[in-house]
């Protein structure tokens, strides 16, 4: 899990940076793809595109299955949450021309930091019961009975946020910390990669001009 919260956080502040660009980059590579005539490197282009998404996925994937109850409830899980996805995949398709981007990234973003904090919990609290960390503090507080963590409820927030109804003071520090330090580099301004594609652009636009001349 511990592997999965650093390839998440590096995934998060890449799509940061191409927040801002991402769309025209895009298009642009499509365009000259399409320019090409060659399909393989359209096709390569496709795969590139998503193949970080699909690495989540796997990654969550298999966080879940060291969660699961039982293997069909994964799998009906899995299957369900795929599913979802291709159903918000087809809304993104169908609306891509009307979309912003940026502020898409930066929205889904925000949902994989609170979701790898709550990977990176639950890896620490794996660690601990096996002996690897042998002190994680005192308990903070107990809400067993207001939500238990082995209720239905309670399991599936474990499993998604790292919900513990009696937590270890070490674990709502690391998830305290965790959050903080990954909304504040997400926060950050706009990146170099946002600046390296608006010379292209104004080059483009101006050599019409001295032509005309």
């Amino acid at each position: 899990m511990l592997l999965a919260v650093v390839v998440l956080t590096a995934m998060i502040i890449w799509m940061k940076s191409q927040a801002a660009s991402i769309g025209a980059n895009l298009r642009q590579r499509v365009d000259l793809a399409l320019r090409s005539g060659s399909a393989l490197a359209l096709a390569l282009l496709a795969f590139t595109a998503v193949g970080r998404e699909g690495l989540e996925t796997v990654l969550f994937l298999f966080a879940g299955s060291t969660t699961a109850d039982s293997s069909s409830a994964y799998w009906i899980g899995a299957g369900a949450g795929l599913a979802i996805a291709a159903g918000l995949s087809y809304v993104v398709y169908v609306g891509a021309a009307r979309l912003p981007l940026g502020p898409f990234f930066n929205f889904t973003g925000i949902i994989l930091i609170v979701l790898a904090a709550g990977l990176l919990v639950n890896g620490l609290k794996e660690l601990h019961e096996i002996g690897v960390i042998f002190s994680l503090g005192p308990h903070v507080w107990d809400t067993y009975n207001v939500l238990a963590d082995n209720s239905q409820l309670g399991r599936f927030l474990s499993t998604i946020l790292g919900y513990d109804s009696s937590p270890y003071l070490g674990l709502v520090a690391a998830h305290l910390a965790y959050l903080a330090l990954a909304l504040a580099f997400f926060a950050m301004g706009r990146t170099s990669s946002d600046r390296s594609v608006r010379p292209a652009a104004v080059k483009s636009t101006s050599e019409p001009r001295r032509n005309e001349g």
